[in-house]
């Protein structure tokens, strides 16, 4: 009888430290691998499923919430769309998932909980179809007529923003905002493996608000591409025009509009940041008249204007005044048309 008792004793421990049968259905699979998955595009619909240990369905299992998610160790990309679906019958079924990156070797993970996930095998995700254009290299602010460095870019890309390699055309720059027909010089570059880049970009007309719109290439149909807003500033002080000349006038009357004089840059900007004196002259003077007025004045936001001035003698039949206006330190002289002072 002890023997009895203690091979009860015995099996009675067996018993209380034996393991938990396994779950029926303890694991994931994926039914189907994922392949030919194109970026922007919705993924082909898969199925996970609840299987057991030797790969069989579990059509009875209760109803579990499975998630897919990219391999947290991949952090190139975001999984769109949704992620998370309960079971039934056994299987989880995902449609509309895509990814945006176009990139070899990504994985899918599913899991559930008190379920072993599963992993699926790589696959890659090539570039749609060219839908648009980005700028890649946004264009900076320029001094006028300067070449703009860096060179801005603008890149074909698919809907996702895949730059899309073997696409190629005319890509042309035009003027969005800021002065009414000013065009980039050296604004049409090839598209080469899908990027267009603009190493000689030169705009002439100084504006604190441009932006550029890229189009092309022509007949493609892509969504054009809007820069950032960037100013072009004048450049250094080089050139004296008038602006507003002398008209003919009466003698020892103010001519009238006051006439004014610019300083401006080799494009013919007018440079604001200039102040300095400005000096009214005879150019050509056939009677040997007097300017009478303020013939040398300070110029605002690099504009001299002078008014008041008057001429104390008539001009000759068939022949007229001329003046000029000089500063000091700009090496150019502006020269005005010919006018006439009468009685």
């Amino acid at each position: 009888m002890a023997v009895i008792g203690v091979a009860t004793s015995v099996l009675a421990c067996t018993r209380t430290t034996a393991p938990d049968p396994p779950l029926n259905g303890d694991r994931l699979k994926f039914q189907t691998q994922i392949t030919n998955v194109t970026a922007g595009v919705p993924i082909q619909t898969f199925k996970v499923q609840i299987v057991d240990s030797a790969g069989n369905v579990m059509n009875t299992h209760p109803p579990t919430d499975v998630t897919i998610s990219l391999d947290p160790l991949d952090p190139r990309d975001t999984l769109f769309g949704a992620t998370v679906v309960a079971t039934n019958g056994g299987e989880a079924t995902f449609a509309g998932l895509f990814l945006k990156r176009a990139a070899n070797n990504f994985r899918l993970v599913a899991t559930a909980k008190g379920l072993t996930g599963a992993v699926s095998l790589p696959f890659g995700v090539s570039v749609g179809t060219a839908a648009k254009l980005a700028w890649v290299v946004q264009p900076t602010s320029v001094i006028a007529g300067e070449k703009m460095v860096p060179a801005p870019q603008v890149v074909v890309q698919d809907a996702a923003g895949n730059t899309v390699p073997n696409n190629s055309g005319l890509v042309v720059l035009s003027v969005l905002t800021g002065p009414s027909g000013s065009v980039p010089r050296n604004n049409v570059v090839t598209a080469v493996n899908g990027v267009a880049t603009f190493d000689s970009l030169r705009i002439s007309a100084a504006n604190s608000s441009y932006s550029l719109q890229a189009v092309g290439p022509t007949g493609a149909g892509l969504q054009a591409a809007v820069s950032n807003v960037f100013s072009v500033t004048p450049g250094a002080p080089l050139k004296v025009q008038f602006t507003v000349g002398p008209t003919s006038s009466v003698v020892n009357t103010a001519i009238n509009p006051a006439m004014q004089v610019a300083i401006t840059d080799s494009m013919s900007n007018i440079v604001t940041s200039f102040t300095k004196p400005v000096t009214l002259q005879f150019d050509v003077n056939p009677t040997g008249a007097t300017l009478g007025g303020t013939t040398t004045v300070n110029a605002v936001s690099g504009v001299a204007t002078f008014s008041g001035i008057t001429i104390d003698l008539v001009s000759p039949a068939g022949s007229g005044y001329r003046l000029r206006s000089i500063t000091a330190t700009v090496p150019d002289t502006a020269r005005s048309g010919f006018f006439a002072i009468v009685p």
